[in-house]
């Protein structure tokens, strides 16, 4: 999710995007396993078992399972990715906040502060890391803005969601570009349930999709 460099997003769901954006040097939303460091302070894993299915801005449909917390990080979050197209072919995944790959370098109070704020308990939290390209050679300079811009109502498969919305501005610094998402988020269940951007050349299709169908365990 780049969606995701972070809505993504993002190694995220999206290798075709992966390969377009390494041109530009959008990341793929690297950061440091934490190991434990944090308590969750709120945030939420999707449960284990949840299966998602979404739709990104290449009109590529997902399969996500979830895997929950992880054993040793409660703030990572597992999942596996099945492309319609392949749909026995799994690729496994885990997210810092069900977001950021876990890889390059934030410090520990960043990270604290990411968790605040996906838990609610901050509106605006900015953070500074490195991070590969998606073409895992060159390595950038990033600085991510996240605001909560209030909450709205989202109606999927029957069923609404009282989700954040929240905008995220990442910078890559290197490069001095920039681009903004903005993401439908759904605290209570830790899915990332929708995004778009105006800045499609920069995220790439992981800035675009939406959650069709969502299964609970």
């Amino acid at each position: 999710m780049h969606l995701i460099r972070g809505s993504a997003a993002i190694r995220w769901f999206f290798a075709a995007a992966r390969r377009a954006l390494a041109s530009v040097g959008v990341p793929l939303l690297a950061i440091v396993w934490s190991a434990s460091a944090l308590a969750a302070g709120g945030f939420t894993c999707p449960a284990k078992g949840t299966i998602v299915v979404l739709q990104n801005g290449n009109y590529a449909t997902f399969k996500v399972v979830f895997h929950g917390a992880d054993a040793q990080d409660p703030l990572v979050c597992n999942r596996t990715y099945f492309p319609e197209s392949a749909p026995t072919t799994g690729t496994d995944a885990s997210l810092f906040l069900n977001y950021y790959n876990i890889k390059d370098s934030i410090t520990l109070a960043e990270q604290a502060q990411l968790a605040a704020f996906f838990a609610g308990q901050q509106n605006q939290v900015s953070v500074d890391y490195k991070a590969i390209a998606n073409s895992g050679v060159r390595l950038f300079s990033y600085h991510d803005s996240w605001k909560r811009l209030g909450m709205q109502t989202l109606q999927i498969g029957g069923r609404q969601y009282a989700v954040d919305v929240l905008q995220r501005v990442n910078a890559n610094v290197t490069t001095d570009q920039q681009g903004t998402v903005k993401i439908w988020y759904d605290r209570a269940s830790g899915l990332f349930l929708k995004s778009s951007t105006e800045n499609f050349q920069y995220f790439g299709s992981s800035g675009v999709y939406h959650v069709v169908s969502v299964t609970p365990p």
